[in-house]
């Protein structure tokens, strides 16, 4: 009776661990499909993206075109906040030595980049993953430098305020980040 009892929660117990570690749709290494080339190395002044493919060509298309353009507006600009916490101690307590250290990192890289002149190069299916490559047309790009350097007073203070507005958004998530845990 006692060992059928261990048997019947031992299977029960790896039933849970076998569900908890299988269960999901996560890829591994071994796993992951084929990638075009221009996908694993964009050329110049490019960016790759990739979405699955979930019955809906036009969506994951826009999705992967859409996770492109944000790899390119990391190239082009990316503001890094970074704040390292290193805290360590030693002592003695009850005629025993101890050390205690607690390292705590916190990262996050913001970009807000309005891509001007930009085009969706290729788009290719492979194993039910749509892959996407965007790319900046440098005269498109050139052109559109050149029209905002003609913005208004008006316009140039509208994109100050909205830079200010993202920047304090910014402090407080860190600030909010950094509180300690209640």
């Amino acid at each position: 009776m006692i060992a059928s009892r261990h048997l019947s929660l031992s299977l029960l117990a790896l039933a849970a661990l076998l569900a908890a570690c299988g269960g999901g749709k996560g890829t591994t290494p071994a796993e992951l499909g084929d990638a075009p080339d221009w996908y694993t190395k964009p050329p110049e002044r490019c960016g790759a993206g990739v979405a699955e493919h979930r019955g809906n060509r036009d969506l994951g298309t826009e999705a992967a075109t859409g996770r492109a353009r944000d790899s390119l507006s990391r190239q082009l600009e990316t503001r890094v906040t970074n704040m390292l916490k290193n805290y360590s101690a030693s002592g003695e307590a009850d005629a025993k030595d101890f050390t205690e250290e607690h390292i705590q990192n916190v990262s996050r890289q913001v970009s807000q980049t309005t891509l001007v002149g930009t085009r969706a190069e290729k788009t290719e299916v492979i194993d039910q993953e749509i892959f996407a490559l965007v790319c900046i047309d440098p005269e498109a790009f050139a052109g559109a430098i050149d029209g905002m350097a003609e913005l208004s007073e008006k316009a140039k203070a509208a994109l100050k305020e909205r830079a200010d507005t993202a920047n304090a958004e910014m402090d407080q998530a860190i600030q909010e980040e950094q509180a300690p845990a209640q």
